[in-house]
């Protein structure tokens, strides 16, 4: 399992992407918050959106095309942080209702 991150531009296409993850059952469940970024070109504070859902590690990869093929997520970053433990009844849960790989 993983934790899935995306960083989104504006609010309006962290909830675009979240939804559609979801719909296409890449994710379980997904969270977007604002935060703060800092580049190391400019060191100037950007407001972003990053969405954030649990997964299967398996999906990665065709998470990553599904949100290259679609305009909004073509050039977004895209990571996963490994979920190092989680409880059994909650990764039934999320093997049951993301696509089966």
């Amino acid at each position: 399992m993983i934790l899935l991150h995306v960083i989104a531009e504006s609010k309006k296409d962290a909830e675009f992407l979240v939804r559609f993850l979801i719909k296409e059952k890449f994710l379980f469940s997904g969270h977007i918050h604002p935060i703060t970024e800092y580049e190391s070109s400019s060191g100037m504070p950007q407001p972003k959106w990053e969405l954030t859902g649990r997964t299967k590690a398996l999906l990665f990869q065709n998470i990553k095309q599904a949100l290259q093929s679609n305009d909004i997520g073509k050039h977004l970053p895209i990571y996963a942080t490994p979920i190092v433990y989680l409880d059994e009844d909650q990764s039934e849960i999320i093997r049951n209702h993301t696509l089966k790989t």
